[in-house]
C-alpha cells in the first residue's frame, strides 16, 4: 500500500493498512513508522485499531505501549492520555484491557519503565500480568 505522505497517515489509510495481511511498512519509513504513530495524536484510532480483529491489532498495540512509555514522565502526555484509556470499549480484548492497566500502574510509578517494553513495544507480545 501507497500513503500519500506516510509521516501523516489517515486513518482510512491506517484501516487499510490494518486490514493487509501482508502489510509491510512504508518503504520511507523503514523501521521507525511505529514511533512516528505513537502520538497522542493517533491514540484514538490506535486505539480502535488495536481493538478491531485484524491482522496487524499487535502493531497498533505496540504503537500504544510506545506512547505510555513516551508519556510516563510528561504530566500534560500523561493527562491526555488517560483520557484517551477511557475510551477503550468495556468489551476490548484482554491484550487492551491489559495495556490500560498496565500504563495506569506506570502513570502512577514510572519506575517501571523499561527501555524493551515501553519503548519497543515489547510488552504487547508479553500476555502476563
Amino acid at each position: 500500500m501507497k500513503f500519500i505522505d506516510a509521516f501523516s497517515p489517515t486513518e482510512e489509510e491506517l484501516r487499510i493498512w490494518a486490514s493487509n495481511p501482508e502489510a509491510e511498512y512504508p518503504v520511507e519509513m523503514s523501521q521507525d513508522w511505529d514511533l512516528i504513530l505513537a502520538d497522542i495524536n493517533y491514540a484514538e484510532i490506535l486505539i480502535k485499531l488495536a481493538c478491531e480483529e485484524s491482522p496487524n491489532k499487535d502493531f497498533f498495540l505496540s504503537c500504544l505501549y510506545i506512547l505510555s512509555g513516551a508519556s510516563r514522565s510528561d504530566e500534560k502526555a500523561i493527562s491526555e492520555l488517560k483520557v484517551m484509556l477511557k475510551l477503550v470499549p468495556f468489551n476490548a480484548s484482554e491484550d487492551v484491557k491489559l495495556w490500560v492497566k498496565r500504563s495506569e500502574n506506570l502513570f502512577n510509578n514510572p519506575a517501571l519503565y523499561n527501555y524493551d517494553g515501553w519503548g519497543w513495544g515489547d510488552l504487547a507480545q508479553d500476555k502476563g500480568a
